[in-house]
């Protein structure tokens, strides 16, 4: 298993008991600002829905991304 950096400058989303922490980079906080409103807080609920049970959000991908999980929103009729 492999050490990742984590970005010391990244925010957590929110607190919430869940099994995994959702943290947001710099990039993702700025992305996420020009987005309708409506379409933050859908992001935001499905993020942590993921958080508190990844391995039941979202589809199982193939190798090479064999152990990381696939999840689309729909937001006015577009995925």
């Amino acid at each position: 298993m492999s050490a990742q950096a984590v970005d010391t400058r990244a925010r957590p989303l929110e607190a919430c008991p869940a099994a995994f922490a959702v943290v947001l980079t710099r990039t993702a906080d700025k992305a996420q600002k020009n987005m309708d409103k409506p379409l933050r807080v859908l992001i935001r609920d499905a993020l942590l829905r993921i958080a508190s049970m990844p391995e039941r959000m979202g589809e199982a991908l193939t190798k090479p991304l064999t152990g990381v999980y696939s999840h689309h929103v729909t937001y006015k009729g577009k995925e």
